[in-house]
């Protein structure tokens, strides 16, 4: 049977480890788990879990150099990359994924669960977190860190699982304890940049940190790391999230026209992207653009009713731009 290794870096993560290895039990082979200097009882939580391997490390600024201390220490055939504030959902569908050949990784699909007031009440993206074991497969980067790099540059063929692991972190912005995710994140990407400061994955997730503290700040990050990443093929996926969140900026900005660009930019890479889709129809119908509304709202209800808070309001909409094009269409 093949083999999984489990492998997680952590920090006063009490709160949210019996969670996290109540999800996990019965799918690893082994956990390593790397301690980066927990001060509350994380590690004596990990010290119960009869798989568990326990590493210490001092936190060194870079998520990279914590991750490929847990990598090198895996022994196991697979490797499964997992953080404290996440859950599996499907072990199955893991499992299965460890007997395909040629393979080397795979995309998970992670749920990355919203704040209070959000658009939508989650938003999925896919990171490869299972590959193989392998000596020269290494995380590269500060933060978002990547594995990615290492698996192309040995030509490693990547598949597509429906396997989901459910994210908790951003929910609140305090992490590892009681420290900002946005200050510490910001002073790492700073430190990227400085020695990059035209790589486009870093000025995308510059704009990212920026967004909630200073939209100016981060439209100018996201057209940046647009303008770069033309010369760096920029992945589909990452042109299509600026253009979503220059989008919202937009739209909370009442540029309807602005927000109308950027959410059509989007949906022509990816038209599954409800976000951008409710953008769109949000700045449709203050622009007054009624019929062009009335079928994007309809496709909005159609992908998002699991999705978003208040769909009854998008009902609502519905009605009421039905109702404008009638009255418009009597006089």
């Amino acid at each position: 049977m093949t083999t999984l290794s489990i492998c997680m870096i952590v920090r006063n993560e009490q709160k949210n480890l019996p969670r996290f290895f109540k999800s996990i039990q019965g799918l690893a082979d082994e956990i390593i788990v790397v301690d980066t200097g927990s001060k509350d009882r994380t590690k004596q939580i990990v010290a119960r879990e009869p798989k568990a391997k326990l590493l210490e490390m001092k936190w060194d600024n870079d998520f990279s150099k914590a991750r490929n201390v847990s990598l090198q220490a895996a022994t196991k055939e697979w490797i499964l990359v997992l953080d404290p504030d996440e859950k599996v959902e499907d072990h199955r569908e893991i499992r299965s994924l460890l007997g395909e050949s040629g393979k080397a990784a795979f995309h998970i699909k992670i749920r990355n669960m919203q704040p209070k007031g959000s658009l939508t009440q989650f938003e999925d993206s896919y990171l490869i977190r299972l590959f193989r074991n392998q000596p020269y497969h290494r995380f590269v980067g500060r933060i978002h860190e990547q594995i990615s790099p290492s698996i192309h540059a040995e030509n490693g063929e990547v598949g597509l699982s429906q396997a989901m692991i459910v994210h908790y972190g951003y929910i609140d912005d305090k992490v590892q304890g009681n420290q900002s995710r946005r200050a510490r994140n910001l002073a790492l990407l700073q430190k990227e940049l400085t020695d990059n400061p035209t790589d486009f994955y870093y000025l995308f997730h510059m704009g990212l940190a920026h967004k909630v503290i200073d939209t100016d700040e981060a439209k100018k990050f996201f057209e940046q790391s647009l303008s770069h990443g033309k010369k760096q093929d920029m992945p589909e996926q990452i042109e299509e999230q600026i253009h979503m969140r220059l989008a919202q900026i937009a739209l909370e900005e009442y540029d309807n026209g602005q927000a109308i660009l950027h959410a059509k930019k989007s949906l022509a890479i990816n038209p599954m992207n409800l976000i951008s889709r409710v953008c769109l129809v949000t700045s449709q119908i203050g622009a007054h653009a009624f019929v062009q509304a009335i079928p994007n709202l309809k496709l909005v209800l159609a992908q998002g009713k699991n999705k978003l808070p208040n769909p009854q309001d998008f009902e609502r909409m519905l009605v009421l731009c039905q109702q404008q094009v009638v009255k418009s269409q009597s006089n």
